[in-house]
């Protein structure tokens, strides 16, 4: 019944990537078929189609629209295919609750609007399950089973300790994060190999974790000022120790100098000191800069990064304070204006800036046995 469309631009992919959002307890996805499996109450679904079409421009707009109105008689839907088949799910979708491969998954929707499952692997799978709410906002709730070997996505997994108050500001923020890592901030694992580079991200390592810093990453990407092409981005990284922090974070520079030909200039944000490296010319706009502040390292793109990240309010707003081990807060509401200002700077011009369905993204995260437990909201305007 259905074609909303695959891999839609960067600014539409999160979105309907999250209308399909669903999830269910262990218990119920014992019940789950393999394969790919979409169903749900088509009146709330459709609702959510409608809202990414106000993504104009966009496949996923124009896919979102098609599957809308094929939706317009249904009361229940479902899409199905099986392991191994070419799958395109949406252009599967039919009236209707018959499937009885999907029997038992519709009563894993326990009390939710729609579920989506997909199985990757023998016993690997991701499941959402989402509601609308009255003033059109959505919850939802993803579980992810997780790899034996999780490389660099140990990064992005959540421990159970509180990751603690924020330190970047989220004034101008376009997406804020923050992260305590249930296994640290062990750089050195994620680089193979030998030499520079292998040496200097394990002597780091070494250095800043197990003396300095205290395993909290937080970063912060900014709205862009008229003619910059990179937006504004900060990494801040709590320390223990704010002495030993500033001694090895001197000693990575050096390196850094030692391997290529760049400047060091004293540089100095809020009255918190720090140093600017400058001629690299890799990367537009790029000139990293950091401070230590009383709490952290913060390093940034460049200076404006470092001005956008400490020139305001310094923690995440209160919704986002939850003692869970991972947060990130996506203000969508603010994507237009970047969009535009980027375009003309990259000497384009968008006719009509986009527009998003909703006005931020809350997601909070942690682990639960194997699986990764995301829960997340899209507020409406």
């Amino acid at each position: 019944m259905t074609r909303v469309g695959q891999a839609p631009s960067l600014r539409a992919g999160l979105l309907l990537g999250l209308v399909l959002s669903s999830g269910c307890s262990p218990d119920s996805q014992e019940a789950l078929p393999r394969g790919t499996a979409l169903l749900g109450e088509a009146r709330s679904f459709a609702r959510l189609l409608a809202a990414a079409e106000s993504l104009r421009g966009t496949p996923v707009a124009v896919a979102a629209g098609a599957a809308r109105r094929r939706l317009e008689s249904c009361e229940e839907f479902e899409a199905f295919c099986a392991p191994g088949e070419d799958c395109r799910l949406l252009e599967r979708l039919e009236c209707g609750s018959g499937r009885p491969e999907l029997a038992e998954a519709r009563r894993a929707l326990e009390g939710s609007d729609w579920l989506l499952s997909r199985f990757y692997g023998p016993d690997e799978r991701w499941v959402l399950r989402g509601r609308l709410e009255g003033d059109g906002s959505v919850s939802a709730r993803l579980e992810l089973s997780l790899p034996a070997e999780l490389g660099a996505f140990s990064l992005l997994l959540p421990g159970e300790a509180a990751r603690g108050p924020s330190t970047l500001s989220h004034r101008r923020a376009l997406t804020h994060a923050r992260v305590r890592p249930e296994d640290g901030l062990n750089v050195a694992a994620l680089v193979p190999g030998e030499g520079w580079g292998a040496a200097i991200f394990r002597l780091q390592s070494e250095l800043f974790v197990g003396r300095a810093l205290e395993g909290v990453w937080e970063l912060a990407i900014y709205r862009p000022e008229e003619g910059q092409r990179i937006p504004p981005t900060a990494l801040g990284l709590d320390f223990k120790d704010r002495e030993t922090a500033v001694r090895v974070m001197e000693g990575f520079i050096a390196e850094v100098m030692r391997a290529w030909p760049v400047r060091k200039s004293p540089f100095s944000q809020e009255g918190w000191p720090g140093v600017c490296l400058s001629n690299l010319r890799v990367l537009p706009d790029l000139a990293p800069c950091y401070v230590a502040t009383d709490r952290a390292l913060v390093v940034g793109w460049n200076a404006l990064s470092l001005k956008a990240a400490l020139g305001g309010e310094e923690s995440l707003p209160d919704h986002a304070e939850r003692p869970a081990g991972g947060a990130l807060v996506a203000y969508l509401e603010r994507f237009p204006e970047a969009d535009a200002i980027l375009a003309r700077a990259t000497g384009g011009e968008l006719d009509e800036p986009p527009s998003y369905p909703f006005r931020r993204l809350e997601l909070v995260g942690g682990r639960s046995g194997r699986q990764l437990v995301l829960d997340l909201r899209l507020e409406a305007p």
